[in-house]
């Protein structure tokens, strides 16, 4: 058996006690049910055949909430009396990826250029630096207007 090049970009989960309708134009499809899951698309067994690149409505209940929304058809095979399936999700939103990213064991990443990361990592050294200068020098009984008045003392010399 040739063996299949897989291009997955994200981890996925077999779900198939999970509860979900499929819907076309506003008719819900008969007798779907999902094989596996993640945070950007889902494997399902359909009876109706689809097509590749349709668009489909979802609704899927997970423990932390419903998810739905819009998905593409990226393939399609026969599959027993029906066919097997994979679609992607479209535009997925904040709270809806995050809780397929807590189901999946994912987790919720947030991408930024390293410039930025860079940027918040210092800022959050030098307000954790300040907040600790401040707390010893109110441990040592010395006031703000203490420091500004020294300060301008050294500047206007």
């Amino acid at each position: 058996m040739p063996e299949v090049q897989e291009f997955r970009r994200n981890r996925r989960v077999e779900s198939s006690q999970l509860s979900m309708g499929l819907y076309d134009d506003g008719r819900r499809m008969p007798d779907v049910a999902i094989t596996d899951l993640s945070v950007t698309g889902m494997g399902m067994t359909v009876q109706d055949r689809l097509s590749e690149g349709q668009e489909l409505e979802y609704s899927v209940v997970l423990p932390g909430g419903e998810v739905k929304g819009r998905a593409v058809v990226r393939w399609i095979q026969p599959y027993h009396l029906g066919y097997k399936t994979g679609v992607e999700f479209q535009k997925l939103g904040f709270w809806d990826r995050f809780r397929l990213g807590r189901y999946v064991g994912d987790g919720f990443k947030i991408s930024l250029p390293s410039g930025a990361m860079n940027f918040f990592d210092n800022f959050l050294i030098l307000g954790s630096l300040t907040v600790g200068l401040l707390v010893l020098l109110d441990a040592i009984g010395v006031q703000l207007n203490d420091l500004l008045e020294l300060a301008l003392f050294f500047v206007w010399q």
